[in-house]
């Protein structure tokens, strides 16, 4: 019994040493995660840091996961919001390698796939496959320097990274190497260098269709696609292959699939690129039973990012009795569908509906569904009715618009220069564009936050055809299409001009050097009149005195003084700095009285650590400013600023606000109390939405093409500028005086008593001999 209660409680104590151990091991490495994770700088994603956990089921390692500042974790099982989801950070989990391999294989296939992302990849067990296949396996799904692979060595667990013999090498040419202990990277010790990887010097393989003009290769003439892969080589310095790719059947002539199988080849990874004319979404084909299932099917798809209403449709409708052809154009012109033919059963037979107009050349609006010919006659040749082709010209179309000067204006006539553009556009392709103000505010009144989201959104939605405002272009946007941009923007940090600085505070501050130099020679010349013996005697310090300090020796002296080259030399640079030095302080005092001197003014980003940012409630990045303090427009952030001159605040503002608003904040002489740093902070580039697919888009981008090549567009913000600086109007009251004399009185007397003392100093020397 003795015996059989000591092996129970031996029992017990190992189980509960290995529970303690695994939570350990759990809790080590839990910490090593979530340290990588923070060294990701969340705020440089425009929204959140999107991360996918796979085979990860730990509860503690998922608490300590969702603690990370500005982490977002998607299942697997996220819905199509092409939005939102960008998958930034991957975090795996795997037991061993084949279990790594295998899990690889299938997310690959998953539409949000992002090999681009960073990815922490936990293996439990490496015994028995080294590095090297790990590196061929993430070469293989082109997961490269972003990674970090921690895997359990003993007790501890250890992170490998890659590195590259010399730095800007091949990313294939790197290996995972061991970088650190999980325990040291916690701890925060300091940890090896890594070199990193480009593309330079890689090689890869595209597989080719030869179809001219994209692809050629019966001679040495190059197709477009080909001629852009050669300058892509040239400016990135890489080397790609091109492999013709053809199948023939048993007949010996090209399969049909041969698109379909190139695709493939890529998708398995064989091959690094397709070229030869491919395209996207070119073209759909739509079956539905009815009106309703394809209205369901047209709002779901249109929410794909490869969505293509410009591209051609066929649908196929089995049942229009219920619905007549009205329903259908209408739903087609809701999502800007015009290149489409309808096919639709009537009794026994097929028949063809497409769009047609009244006159050639009109609106594509008033284009209804009808009747052009039965299957059978279509595919039998018979000649078929010609239709009218429309065009936007006589089209009305709805955008709205948030009142920004100086984008758009609805506080005067004066138009804004987008308003401006959409004029251009009018009068060039004959459309009517109604540009409308939205303005929502809070139950208080005020406007809210997220007026430029709620106009995308309607965009989006097809509820207008348009938004403008000062939009930029952003890649997060999903489902609303833009326009080449029209105008190059630059982001800059605007501060308040401080104080000026009392002129006689700013000469003692900026002469000071003058100063201590004028000693530094003084010392420096009477040791060189020493020891080369310019003066008889040594003694003679008070005539050093004078030299030094501009006093023209008579006759007397220059007859003791002895020759030589050197002397002279020494001589000539005493009486050029003895004249120097006070015409320098006389310039410098004259200069400080009529340009006046400021205090300390901030002039590169770094010295705005201690600033505070005020920021308009509109503005999209608000989140990546700590401790920022919200402000209504942009104009009262730059009066905010002029009102605190000597806070430690700053504001964000593009050039554009810039140069029309800082006419609106200036001093009763009309001085500009505000002013930006040289080195902007971020670069926008400025456009117009239209709705996805929109038929204004071709248009609008020959437009731009054409108004940036005129130069118009900066011309008429010219003038906007011009326009506010002559509305700045000096104080009628207060007239500006330059500094008077007077105040120069102690500067004189100084300068008397001054040459008083010498030249008494001068005749004792005299008298004395």
């Amino acid at each position: 019994m003795d015996v059989f209660i000591l092996c129970l409680v031996c029992v017990f104590v190992n189980r509960n040493t290995l529970i303690k151990a695994e939570r350990n091991d759990v809790t080590m490495l839990t910490s090593c995660i979530v340290k990588l994770l923070e060294q990701v700088d969340y705020k440089a994603y425009d929204k959140v840091m999107d991360i996918t956990l796979m085979n990860m089921n730990n509860d503690l390692q998922l608490s300590a996961l969702h603690q990370v500042l500005g982490a977002r974790f998607i299942s697997r099982r996220f819905f199509w919001d092409t939005e939102n989801i960008s998958n930034v950070i991957y975090i795996v989990m795997s037991d061993d390698y084949q279990e790594l391999a295998d899990g690889l294989n299938k997310v690959t296939s998953d539409k949000f796939w992002n090999p681009s992302a960073r990815f922490i990849i936990v293996v439990q067990n490496t015994k028995e496959y080294s590095l090297h296949d790990l590196t061929h396996l993430l070469h293989t799904y082109n997961i490269f320097h972003k990674v970090s692979v921690i895997s359990r060595n003993g007790d501890v667990y250890a992170i490998y990274r890659y590195n590259f013999t010399k730095p800007g090498n091949c990313f294939r040419a790197g290996h995972l190497i061991f970088w650190s202990w999980c325990s040291d990277f916690i701890s925060g010790k300091k940890l090896a260098f890594l070199t990193n990887g480009s593309i330079r010097n890689c090689r890869f393989e595209f597989i080719a269709q030869n179809l001219w003009p994209f692809m050629n290769f019966d001679n040495d003439v190059k197709g477009s696609e080909q001629y852009f892969l050669a300058i892509f080589q040239k400016q990135y310095r890489v080397q790609i292959v091109l492999k013709e790719f053809t199948k023939f059947n048993k007949y010996g002539k090209p399969v049909d699939n041969i698109r379909k199988i190139i695709h493939e080849k890529v998708v398995h990874n064989e091959y690094e690129g397709a070229v030869g004319g491919f395209s996207i979404n070119s073209a759909y084909s739509v079956m539905c039973k009815d009106y309703q299932e394809l209205a369901d099917g047209l709002y779901k798809v249109s929410s794909d990012r490869f969505w293509n209403p410009s591209a051609r449709f066929i649908i196929i409708v089995m049942n229009m009795e219920e619905n007549s052809l009205q329903n259908f154009t209408n739903i087609l012109h809701r999502y800007n569908i015009f290149k489409v033919s309808v096919i639709s059963r009537n009794g026994n037979e097929y028949a063809i509906y497409k769009y047609n107009v009244t006159k050639p050349g009109t609106c594509l609006t008033d284009g209804l569904l009808t009747f052009w010919s039965w299957c059978t006659d279509y595919c039998s040749g018979k000649l078929l009715p010609p239709l009218n082709p429309g065009s936007i010209r006589g089209c009305r179309y709805k955008f709205y618009a948030h009142n920004v000067w100086p984008f758009t204006n609805f506080d005067t006539k004066v138009k804004g220069t987008e308003q401006y553009l959409l004029t251009l556009f009018d009068k060039h392709y004959g459309t009517k564009i109604e540009i409308v103000e939205y303005n929502k505010v809070d139950k208080y009144g005020n406007p809210v936050s997220n007026v430029s989201e709620i106009i995308l959104k309607k965009v989006a939605h097809n509820k207008i055809e348009g938004a403008l405002g000062g939009y930029s272009v952003q890649s997060a946007w999903g489902g609303v299409s833009y326009g080449y941009p029209y105008k190059i923007d630059h982001v800059f940090y605007v501060l308040a001009h401080s104080t000026f600085i009392d002129p006689w505070l700013a000469m003692f501050r900026q002469c000071l050097w003058i100063y201590f130099g004028a000693a530094v020679v003084f010392v420096c010349f009477c040791i060189l009149a020493r020891f080369l013996a310019m003066f008889r005697t040594p003694e003679d310090v008070s005539r050093n005195a004078l030299i030094v300090f501009g006093y023209m020796l008579n006759k007397y002296v220059l007859k003791r003084t002895p020759s030589g080259w050197t002397t002279a030399l020494v001589f000539t640079v005493l009486m050029f700095t003895s004249f120097i030095i006070p015409y320098t302080i006389q310039t410098k005092l004259y200069s400080l009285t009529t340009r006046p001197v400021r205090r300390f003014e901030p002039k590169v980003a770094s010295d705005l650590k201690n600033y505070q940012a005020i920021l308009p409630v509109d503005w999209v990045g608000r989140y990546r400013f700590a401790g920022h303090r919200v402000c209504g427009t942009r104009l009262t952030c730059l009066q905010a600023l002029a009102k605190r001159k000597g806070t430690l605040q700053y504001t964000m503002a593009s050039k554009s606000y810039y140069l029309i608003y800082r006419w609106k904040v200036t001093d009763e002489h009309c001085n500009f109390v505000t002013y930006n740093l040289k080195e902007p902070y971020s670069t926008v580039l400025r456009t117009i939405y239209l709705r996805r697919g929109s038929v204004l888009l071709e248009s609008f981008n020959r437009l731009v093409l054409n108004v940036a090549d005129t130069g118009i567009l900066k011309k008429y913000d010219q003038d906007m500028s011009s326009r506010e600086r002559v509305r700045c109007r000096s104080h009628p009251d207060e007239i500006f005086m330059p500094v008077s004399l007077e105040k120069l009185h102690f500067a004189f007397i100084v300068l008397i008593v001054g040459c008083f003392l010498s030249f008494i100093l001068f005749m004792c020397e005299v008298c004395v001999g």
